[in-house]
């Protein structure tokens, strides 16, 4: 399939100039594949909340699939940071708990779950209902920001230029280790929260008693009324009120956290005072925001790159077909990737399963298996092998099962309310692979890894983009790895 030159540059014109004025104007999110983002963008939601992965800077991205390639420069060297300090007080209700208004950040979330939890122990320990307790709680939070790659300093990884130099230019390489971006720059944030908690006695001794705490510790890194903390009628009135602290991070510095226990109000006072330490790193702290640039805005890589030739396409089309391929063939190594990964996942699934000591006398056939989804006993054994055995059943050696789709597991055609027929994952792979095959070849030939053409101008390519998508098959996340 080909597209008229001057109609592809119209679309695509108005695409770049449309991202453009959006990126400019809010926010930007990324949504599709096909997206054309033409320039340094930020992503701050909950894309970067899995702390299963790591961010760096310089490290490869693929905004399409959400995943994080290989690090793919050399010698990185970054701007100065910034960073915001907060330091407060807050005493701290079930009600203002239950209308907490920032839950829906990550520091928000961690800060809930950390009073929930602190709250709850507290009532199982001394057995007195919460009620009956008042509780302040201190937080310091640093917030991170411009510690930017200096592209000017930072170069390409010697292995990564190799890939796209040279007379044969390897960029199905190049995109698929180190993605169609790169990332910039990354915003951090650390926090320390400490709970103090005492039991309630009176409204008037309360408060006065609240004060001399905070004015303890109201000055943060010094100062502050230290003689009221170590007096000794303060520590007896700490103890008849059974103070209790509890202390939580998120994102500290490893290094730095001998300084953070605490366990009376002078100790407590050391850890407000030695928590900078713990928080100022800038390479530290939970990723909450990330700016990257697709490759194609990198100097070393537009010189290792050589511009399709004058006339074909002017720069900036060549620059956005270029992130276009790169993006798509990022998206099909990751499905590939995937799909091979949930082959591994259902062969060790099924092998628990069968060699698993679920019953005394060894029949585990009929006994039916917890739903990982649901939380409740769902199919049977013999039902969860039974689907086990065709994922991971062997291609045929030339015959491949009739019109699988390559990603969601259906096969052939299925009436109305039916579920799905199962497709061995390896026949699955091997389609996407095939058609991996001759849809790059044609891109090398057509010069698509040199912005001449986009991968959506050619069938071999276009009959792809509806599959490539992750969604594994359910008995995989129903049932893997399977429990009673």
């Amino acid at each position: 399939m080909q597209l008229n030159r001057s109609k592809m540059v119209s679309v695509l014109s108005r695409a770049f100039l449309g991202c453009s004025l959006v990126f400019l104007g809010s926010s930007f999110t990324l949504t599709t594949s096909t997206t054309a983002i033409a320039s340094v963008t930020g992503i701050s939601d909950s894309r970067l909340e899995d702390i299963n992965v790591t961010p760096n800077i310089g490290r490869g991205y693929s905004p399409s699939t959400n995943t994080f390639q290989s690090l793919c420069m050399d010698e990185i060297v970054t701007t100065k940071p910034s960073a915001n300090l907060e330091y407060t007080f807050e005493e701290v209700t079930e009600e203002s708990l239950r209308s907490s208004s920032s839950r829906t950040t990550v520091d928000g979330n961690f800060r809930y779950a950390f009073l929930r939890g602190s709250i709850r122990a507290e009532s199982n320990t001394s057995g007195t209902e919460t009620k009956k307790s008042l509780r302040i709680l201190a937080t310091i939070k640093l917030k991170k920001y411009y510690a930017a790659m200096d592209e000017s300093k930072s170069t390409l990884a010697p292995m990564a230029a190799e890939l796209l130099t040279g007379n044969e230019k390897d960029m199905v390489s190049f995109f698929n280790a180190c993605g169609p971006y790169y990332v910039k720059s990354l915003t951090r944030v650390s926090t320390l929260y400490a709970l103090l908690t005492f039991n309630s006695t009176d409204t008037t001794s309360d408060s006065s008693f609240a004060m001399q705490l905070q004015a303890s510790l109201r000055t943060f890194g010094g100062g502050g009324s230290i003689s009221v903390g170590h007096s000794s009628t303060f520590r007896s009135q700490a103890s008849s009120r059974n103070l209790k602290i509890y202390i939580s991070g998120m994102g500290l510095d490893p290094e730095h956290l001998q300084g953070l226990l605490a366990t009376d109000i002078p100790t407590f006072r050391a850890a407000i005072q030695n928590s900078l330490e713990a928080l100022k790193g800038y390479d530290v702290g939970r990723v909450v925001g990330m700016e990257i640039a697709p490759w194609s805005e990198h100097l070393g890589f537009q010189k290792a790159v050589a511009l399709p030739p004058a006339g074909v396409n002017p720069p900036w089309l060549s620059k956005v077909i270029e992130e276009l391929n790169g993006d798509f063939v990022a998206q099909v190594a990751r499905v590939r990737k995937f799909t091979l990964a949930n082959y591994y996942t259902a062969k060790t699934c099924l092998q628990q399963l069968v060699e698993g000591n679920w019953s005394n006398d060894g029949k585990w056939e009929d006994l039916a298996f917890i739903n990982l989804t649901t939380g409740v006993a769902g199919a049977t054994g013999k039902a969860i092998k039974e689907k086990l055995d065709k994922l991971v059943e062997n291609p045929p050696i030339a015959t491949p099962a009739p019109n699988p789709n390559p990603v969601d597991g259906t096969g052939g055609t299925t009436k109305e309310n039916e579920e799905p027929v199962a497709v061995p994952l390896l026949v699955k792979h091997q389609l996407i692979v095939d058609s991996a095959k001759k849809c790059f070849a044609k891109l090398a030939s057509e010069g698509g890894y040199l912005g001449k053409t986009a991968f959506y101008e050619f069938t071999e390519c276009n009959v792809m983009v509806k599959d490539l998508y992750l969604q594994p098959d359910k008995t995989l996340t129903d049932y893997c790895m399977p429990i009673r």
